[in-house]
């Protein structure tokens, strides 16, 4: 049994014990009996929902960044850095 797989069964089998007490059985045979019920339907229910496909599913899989080497990076920061208004010396003094 997978990882996946047991933790479901736990978490069912916790919702379906505490499902199966709510109903306050009379005897044993009755919570035996409710707690098959209930952790039929509800691992029933959690396997529906984890299989089924999300329907607003808006991510592409796959990587989205682009690769640029050093250099371009390099070239990339000498234009940004040259693009900028020239520094003059002219200063106005009050």
């Amino acid at each position: 049994m997978s990882a996946d797989n047991a933790i479901m069964v736990q978490v069912a089998g916790k919702i379906a014990a505490e499902l199966a007490a709510s109903i306050n059985p009379r005897n044993s045979q009755d919570v035996i009996e409710a707690f098959d019920k209930c952790f039929s339907h509800v691992l029933h229910s959690m396997r529906l929902a984890v299989n089924a496909p999300s329907p607003d599913r808006k991510t592409k899989g796959g990587r989205q960044v682009p690769v640029i080497s050093q250099d371009e990076i390099k070239l990339r920061l000498n234009q940004t850095l040259q693009s900028g208004s020239a520094v003059t010396s002219n200063i106005v003094q009050f």
